[in-house]
């Protein structure tokens, strides 16, 4: 992970894709609603300067495997665990597998290819806060490298509103992997083997580090429950948590550069996007009725020409 991403930036679908069906500020409360029930608080991104955030607790960690820099915490046993926080947003745009043929990666692509997302909060209070704490977070970065040496982190925007950006590599190079963190493609993720195929030089690995797992939340009552789904059940405009760890990474000329990886993405309620589905065809039917519906009023000339031949003959007759 020393080389610039270049191609880790989500693409973004512009929120008009969406249609004007789409509520947002339906989904701007929801969102804001969910952000408030999600638990637990120091786990919550939003919260992380606050008092019962990890803001206190945390370090930059170098580690070679793969080498860059992580945000980390030492747990209850004096054990170093990387810092893993959630956030709540609207998916404005993303990446996702599953790699089905006839999909095909360039080698020049291969060690930067990733799976990501964006969320927005559409100008939510709870996703500005989440933002604010990510500059937080690049500053504690920032005081371990030179000064002016760490690249600005800014949020990215869509139509207006302001972004969050994350993402994470498929593969890692073989030579910063360690070996009993090497895993294979499940066949959710890579059905065809194409991803598979990018390894069999051996200069690329897929490891636990470059796994993302994908969840969708079930309420019942006051319970909660998750399950483990396909990422193709994903789609802009669905409300998402999102679970980010930190990194930084060396480019080139003494520069880095801190990046939001995805470890998890979780659907909490779609809800939002099936009711503008909902109101889009409701407006598509009823178009199609009225033009079914037209009539015209009068006669075509055949008719009336016809007519008067009948009564033409009936006068001969």
């Amino acid at each position: 992970m020393t080389d610039d991403p270049a191609s880790i930036l989500t693409p973004h679908l512009p929120i008009s894709a969406m249609d004007e069906h789409y509520d947002i500020n339906a989904a701007k409360t929801s969102l804001e609603k969910m952000s408030k029930e999600c638990m637990p608080n120091h786990l919550q991104l939003c919260k992380f300067d606050m008092e019962e955030g990890l803001h206190r607790f945390v370090q930059p960690t170098y580690t070679e495997y793969p080498r860059c820099w992580k945000l980390t915490y030492l747990d209850n046993n004096g054990g170093i665990e990387k810092v893993v926080l959630r956030v709540q947003g609207v998916i404005t745009g993303s990446t996702m597998p599953p790699i089905k043929w006839p999909f095909k990666i360039e080698p020049c692509q291969q060690a930067y290819f990733c799976q990501s997302a964006a969320l927005t909060g559409f100008g939510s209070e709870s996703f500005a806060d989440a933002i604010r704490c990510i500059e937080e977070i690049h500053n504690i970065f920032a005081c371990h490298f030179p000064e002016g040496s760490l690249e600005l982190w800014n949020a990215s925007s869509s139509a207006g509103y302001l972004t969050i950006d994350m993402a994470n590599r498929y593969f890692t190079p073989h030579s910063q992997a360690s070996p009993d963190q090497i895993i294979s493609f499940s066949f959710a993720i890579d059905p065809d083997g194409i991803l598979a195929a990018c390894t069999t030089d051996g200069t690329l690995v897929h490891t636990k580090d470059n796994s993302v797992e994908y969840y969708e939340r079930y309420q019942e009552g006051e319970k909660q429950r998750y399950e483990a789904i396909d990422p193709i059940k994903f789609h802009i405009g669905d409300i998402a948590e999102a679970q980010v760890s930190f990194v930084v990474i060396r480019l080139k000329e003494q520069k880095y550069k801190m990046l939001i990886v995805m470890r998890a993405l979780t659907l909490l309620d779609s809800s939002p996007l099936q009711n503008a589905t909902i109101a889009q065809n409701r407006v598509k039917n009823q178009s199609i009725i009225s033009a079914t519906l037209k009539r015209k009023v009068g006669y075509q000339d055949e008719e009336v020409k016809e007519t008067e031949s009948k009564i033409w003959r009936m006068r001969i007759e």
